[in-house]
């Protein structure tokens, strides 16, 4: 078994170890993805911007950057159609509770290709109609 292939298993492994599993629905249409082990990362502290603004008015950004690991076997076609502008959300579960579910913004592939590393944003339930999507400026800042 070469490094890659050791390293796949290895996250892997731990994703089953640490009992998260994401969903995903496809917005083209294609068939659902269930229950693929993955990695989640979810931060303790969130990013704050503020921004002072004209005439004593402040701006203020919320961030939180959650990050999920998986085998890119398991989500086929998420990077292309994240890359191609479609809004794409996963839904994250971990030991059979919902975390919640999540704009994904970014997916780049990691080791050998093997696996995705996609950066998410999660949904918020009170948000306007483009709800879990960061303006295109900020996401491209934040994606890295």
């Amino acid at each position: 078994m070469n490094w890659a292939a050791e390293q796949t298993a290895a996250v892997l492994q731990l994703a089953v170890e640490f009992g998260a599993t994401a969903s995903w629905r496809p917005g083209n249409g294609a068939a659902a993805v269930w229950d693929q082990p993955v990695l989640f990362d979810a931060p303790s502290h969130g990013l704050a911007i503020n921004a002072p603004g004209e005439g004593g008015l402040n701006g203020r950004f919320d961030y939180t950057d959650y990050l999920m690991t998986a085998a890119a076997s398991a989500f086929p076609g998420l990077k292309a159609a994240v890359d191609t502008g479609s809004a794409e959300f996963v839904t994250v579960e971990e030991f059979g509770e919902e975390t919640g579910r999540f704009f994904v913004r970014a997916v780049r592939y990691i080791g050998d290709g093997g696996l995705i590393e996609a950066r998410l944003s999660m949904e918020k339930p009170d948000a306007e109609s483009d709800r879990g999507q960061l303006d295109p400026a900020l996401a491209r800042l934040f994606a890295g």
